[in-house]
């Protein structure tokens, strides 16, 4: 359950950047290129992967040229594929070019790989809760609680901040975050 709190927090921030872009009608060129990246993929990926043929592909980025900002139907997606973990999550930050490390104590946000393990391996019927519950003691799964706890509200305060500051548009040349 925990796990799924997580994702669904997660999700849910990125998804209010995402909007936040979008009723910001800002250009495309103006994005920092990890949301230009991901309006790309999120308008090109699945003809790809299909095996469109290269002019059909070709004719609408002509047509997208210069960037309709939207995400299309994959607006609730995450940007990366798979679970939300920390490492998913540190790769995403970095590319966001986001000023945001982990919290002391929170080791990295790996508790968070862990519970996510766990979790698979009960949805998928891998493990039983009673030979998952045995791993771990209650003292242990309380740490493991408020690191993540602690590691996922850094996190979302500093994509609350993004938001707020528009972190998603370009920053001018010689004008960035640290020297205002």
């Amino acid at each position: 359950m925990m796990y799924n709190a997580v994702e669904d927090a997660v999700r849910h921030a990125f998804v209010a950047i995402r909007r936040d872009i979008e009723a910001s009608h800002c250009s495309y060129v103006v994005l920092a290129a990890f949301w230009q990246e991901e309006i790309v993929r999120a308008h090109f990926e699945r003809k790809l992967a299909q095996g469109s043929s290269h002019d059909t592909v070709l004719r609408e980025f002509a047509r997208f040229l210069p960037g309709t900002v939207s995400w299309k139907d994959r607006a609730a997606r995450l940007p990366f594929v798979g679970n939300v973990d920390n490492r998913r999550i540190l790769k995403a930050v970095e590319r966001m070019e986001l000023q945001w490390r982990p919290p002391l104590g929170t080791l990295g946000g790996d508790d968070l790989s862990v519970i996510r393990q766990q979790r698979n391996a009960l949805a998928h019927g891998f493990d039983s809760f009673e030979a998952v519950g045995t791993q771990f003691d209650t003292a242990d799964l309380a740490a493991k609680l408020g690191r993540t706890r602690t590691f996922v509200d850094s996190l979302l305060e500093a994509l609350q901040r993004y938001r707020e500051t528009r972190g998603f548009e370009r920053q001018a040349p010689g004008n960035s975050s640290s020297s205002q």
